[in-house]
């Protein structure tokens, strides 16, 4: 007797359970190798933000002594946020180092721990906005790990829908600050300004609407 042949597969059947795509799941390994990228990308962001801050300056010194205020005054902004960018860049070093260093701690815990709040939320916070990619990765693998993370910077799922997660909880108020998006007060501009013509336009003064 002939057996007999299997029908065809239908369309949406499950195949068997060592075919199934499984969940990715947290890598302590894949997430320091993330952490030890990015410092060493914060490192080279950190060289090339020192090289514009000293050719904006002189740039603008240049422009003072022409007596360009307002051009002046326009890339001094530009200035500020690259110096504010680099200053941003120093904090997030350091909690990376902080993440590395309590790692062991990072990958027994199953819910986050209080003292590492901060640095975890202030990484994952500054991911989309620092220019370091790697944090990126960083993020996704913290977001594996806690589902208090993944909340705050997940997509919102079924069961969440309406409840509007905060960013900002727990990252680092200086960061939001230095990587914040507003325009300098014009007392912050016109201290760069004065500051910076001390060295490239000495006898330089601001002129009395842009002190008013």
């Amino acid at each position: 007797e002939l057996p007999l042949k299997a029908g065809p597969r239908r369309r949406g059947s499950r195949g068997p359970a060592m075919f199934r795509k499984k969940a990715p799941q947290f890598e302590a390994f894949k997430n320091k190798t993330y952490l030890k990228c990015a410092i060493a990308r914060i490192k080279q962001n950190q060289a090339r933000k020192l090289n514009e801050s000293k050719v904006m300056a002189k740039e603008i010194g240049g422009l003072l002594s022409a007596g360009k205020d307002e051009m002046a005054r326009i890339k001094v902004e530009h200035l500020i946020r690259n110096k504010g960018e680099a200053h941003a860049l120093e904090v997030i070093e350091l909690f990376c180092d902080l993440l590395l260093a309590r790692h062991l701690l990072l990958e027994s815990e199953p819910h986050l721990p209080v003292e590492m709040q901060e640095s975890i939320f202030s990484i994952c916070w500054a991911a989309t906005r620092s220019g370091v990619d790697e944090l990126s990765g960083a993020k996704q693998q913290l977001m594996l790990k806690y589902p208090e993370v993944a909340f705050q910077f997940g997509p919102v799922r079924p069961e969440h829908k309406g409840q509007q997660p905060a960013q900002t909880t727990h990252v680092n108020t200086k960061l939001q600050e230095y990587l914040s998006v507003a325009t300098p007060s014009r007392v912050k501009v016109v201290a760069y300004l004065q500051e910076i013509a001390a060295v490239h336009a000495p006898g330089w003064q601001p002129a009395p609407d842009m002190v008013d």
